[in-house]
């Protein structure tokens, strides 16, 4: 009996150049939404700039926010605005409503100015305060600088101490910190498009000194101790 000739199907099959095989996995390419701002708005820019350095501080750098002053701000502008509501659709007609106008309208003006001093003497230029890093006590402070007519911002991190702030009169005298400043130009393009990434990192980087504890005023702080 003859034997059988066997042919395998791998002889068949001519071998494809490694060149001209279809890619078995498709490279994803990562989309990056652009932001375009009007660079001739400043407050629009330094609102951008302020929100993206909060979420690199709180995404990336893994901080999490004190809500404390933000919710009795919450609360007052909440109340002062029940009270012009009243005044303004209680059904009482006038002028019976008048000593009701003057208690609404009296408290209205003093919450207004409850949330004034607030502004003025507690957030100053503060954006955000931050709860203490992990194994520290003090929270942090994070301040902004966005002048008029200037190209520069500036980042400020440092510990938010009211008593020593109270006790010395200038905070960024006496208490650590660290500062940086970038011209914008270097995160816009000239169309308006914003470099979110690279502001983050740049952020990211600042608070890594901060965390460190490479302070800016570290010879300052020595000489007043």
């Amino acid at each position: 009996m003859g034997k059988k000739k066997s042919s395998s199907s791998s002889n068949n099959e001519e071998k494809v150049p490694a060149s001209d095989e279809p890619q078995q996995q498709v490279e994803e390419q990562a989309v990056i939404e652009l932001h375009q701002v009007d660079t001739g708005d400043i407050m629009k820019v330094k609102q951008v700039l302020d929100e993206t350095v909060i979420a690199s501080l709180l995404d990336t750098c893994k901080l999490t926010e004190n809500g404390y002053w933000s919710n009795v701000k919450l609360i007052l502008m909440a109340t002062a605005c029940f009270f012009a509501s009243v005044a303004q659709f209680a059904p009482v007609p006038f002028p019976e409503s008048r000593p009701l106008l003057g208690v609404c309208g009296s408290i209205y003006f003093i919450l207004s100015g409850v949330l004034q001093w607030i502004l003025v003497t507690v957030d100053v230029d503060a954006i955000a305060i931050m709860n203490p890093i992990k194994g520290e006590s003090k929270k942090l402070r994070i301040r902004t600088l966005f002048p008029r007519y200037t190209e520069f911002f500036t980042l400020i991190i440092e510990y938010e101490d009211r008593k020593q702030k109270e006790k010395d009169g200038k905070n960024k005298e006496f208490l650590p910190y660290v500062e940086q400043t970038w011209s914008v130009g270097k995160f816009f393009d000239v169309d308006g498009y914003f470099d979110a990434v690279g502001f983050d990192a740049a952020v990211a980087g600042v608070y890594q000194r901060f965390k460190n504890k490479k302070f800016d005023n570290e010879k300052e702080g020595k000489k007043n101790d």
